[in-house]
């Protein structure tokens, strides 16, 4: 990946694509990952998040030069499936949770993969109990 500031990126491509009133609730970053195999148009650079807005749940999907958004209505979602971890604390601790769409969508989303990322598994949490089918 070269040397654009994703976030700005990012930003200006969500802003072109929010309906009007539509807010951002929450986000948090699935994983990022930064390959040690080559250096700047070379470099190997993914990356996956969620945004969950009051009218939408959109996908991120960051691979190299290539940025994909997918939006998913909330007014179309017809179930959640929650899956759990039992801790030996008796925490519940989130495997993941696949969202099912009216029209046959779905999507599975998944805690963030460095548990390093105390506020991502904090709005992972939160996104997911925001959601409702």
């Amino acid at each position: 990946m070269n040397s654009i500031d994703l976030s700005n990126l990012v930003r200006t491509l969500l802003e072109k694509n929010l309906k009007k009133g539509e807010e951002i609730l929450i986000s948090y970053k699935q994983y990022q990952i930064e390959s040690a195999e080559g250096y700047g148009k070379n470099k190997n650079h993914k990356e996956l998040s969620w945004i969950l807005t009051n009218q939408a749940l959109l996908q991120l999907d960051i691979v190299n030069d290539n940025i994909k958004l997918k939006m998913f209505s909330l007014d179309k979602i017809v179930s959640i499936d929650k899956s759990f971890d039992l801790a030996e604390d008796a925490q519940l601790i989130y495997n993941y949770a696949k969202v099912k769409f009216n029209n046959g969508d779905e999507c599975n989303l998944y805690p963030p993969k460095t548990r390093d990322l105390l506020d991502s598994i904090k709005n992972y949490k939160a996104l997911v109990e925001m959601l409702r089918g």
